[in-house]
């Protein structure tokens, strides 16, 4: 079948812009590169109730698909809420786009919903960034012992929704981020001949070669939400052991805070190591700050104890930087064997000595930079990650049309 057949995509997103982050980047990225390839790309997503802002409407007006923001339940918009407004919203769009594939891009629920939407007889392909409850959270009290008992009774719940998404979800095609993320789908009853792997896109910035480091200053750098499976409460506690040999070391986490409590523990630890002024914690910044945040640092860590994929340590590689990372996700896919460093666990030791052994060897920083460029650059193009999307596309209608036979 040529993808000539696949003229309108209609693509599902829970989360999108103001938003930002791994997920809704992917999305976006995903319908331009779609749309560059002569694709009509329609992206539905929450967010049709809230006020339009300066910086959402500038935003909209300068894309090459078409967005469509559904109502949703108020202040609920996570995946586990937007699952109700799809399946009321949903049918009057395949009735006005008459797509040819629909694609689930983020919202690990809603596969259930359009099991009781009359979606017609389109072909679902359902893009898997991770596997629940991984990297979800739940922080509604400061006292452990009662968030414990809460979140895991939560999880246990959230568990129990996944394998039901999974095994009785409407979709013909499993996507799946990477290839830990097809284990853990895997494990949790999905077909693997359902299943294609595809990687996530990027895209390249332009690097000055002329740019010059300051010698006495070594800047580190975590984009990550501020959240207990992203690890940067390690990074805190490493920083004395690093500060006897590098004093003129910094350390910056950019993201949003998504745990409050544990932003409290960050902030308690590294004010009872007395290192709090070499941290600084932005928050959720503007994409040109984040720009330059990646163009200023030197070493790049993400010391995550969960991924989907790692989208912001692939980021990273873009801008040359020698990269730390956990065997989580597709980081071990990313660092390869000559593109940064893979440590078996974010202990203490474990941070310290990579980030010392990068900072006392400039020369081995630049390989890794360089060989993590050329690896992205040839990998990770979005054209490229957009027609692979698009074969996997026309392999979902060919399993849709063979099971709908008689």
């Amino acid at each position: 079948m040529s993808d000539a057949n696949i003229n309108t995509i209609l693509i599902i997103s829970a989360h999108y812009y103001p938003v930002k982050g791994g997920t809704p980047t992917h999305t976006h990225y995903l319908c331009t590169a779609l749309s560059a390839l002569g694709k009509d790309v329609h992206l539905i997503t929450a967010g049709g109730d809230a006020p339009v802002t300066d910086d959402v409407a500038e935003h909209d007006s300068h894309l090459n698909y078409t967005l469509h923001r559904i109502p949703t339940r108020g202040k609920y918009k996570d995946d586990f809420f937007f699952l109700w407004s799809i399946r009321k919203e949903f049918p009057k769009y395949i009735a006005q786009l008459q797509p040819d594939v629909i694609n689930i891009s983020t919202g690990n629920f809603v596969p259930l919903a359009l099991r009781f939407a009359d979606v017609g007889s389109v072909p679902i392909v359902y893009t898997v960034h991770n596997v629940p409850p991984e990297e979800y959270t739940l922080n509604i009290s400061s006292n452990e012992m009662i968030n414990g008992v809460i979140k895991h009774i939560f999880f246990k719940f959230i568990r129990v929704v996944t394998r039901l998404t999974i095994r009785f979800g409407r979709y013909n095609l499993i996507i799946s981020g990477s290839d830990r993320t097809k284990e853990r789908l895997l494990d949790a009853g999905a077909d693997g001949t359902d299943i294609s792997v595809i990687s996530y896109g990027v895209s390249l910035p332009y690097l000055d070669q002329s740019t010059k480091k300051d010698q006495n200053h070594l800047e580190v750098l975590t984009v990550a939400g501020i959240i207990e499976h992203k690890g940067q409460l390690e990074i805190v506690r490493s920083i004395p052991s690093i500060l006897e040999k590098i004093p003129y070391v910094h350390f910056t986490f950019v993201g949003p805070i998504r745990s409050p409590v544990y932003l409290n523990k960050i902030q308690e630890c590294a004010d009872y190591l007395h290192v709090s002024e070499k941290l600084t914690i932005t928050g959720e910044v503007s994409a040109e700050c984040l720009d330059r945040y990646y163009r200023n640092c030197d070493i790049y860590i993400q010391p995550s104890y969960q991924e989907g994929f790692c989208l912001s340590l692939m980021d990273a590689m873009t801008y040359r930087k020698p990269v730390i990372g956990t065997p989580v996700g597709a980081i071990p896919e990313l660092i390869g064997n000559d593109r940064g460093i893979l440590i078996q666990s974010p202990s203490l030791k474990n941070i310290a000595c990579s980030i010392l052994k990068l900072a006392e060897n400039p020369q081995l920083c630049l390989l890794y930079g360089e060989n993590g460029r050329k690896y992205i650059e040839m990998t990770y193009s979005w054209d490229s990650v957009a027609r692979i999307t698009l074969d996997a596309y026309k392999k979902a209608v060919s399993v849709f049309t063979y099971s709908s036979k008689p």
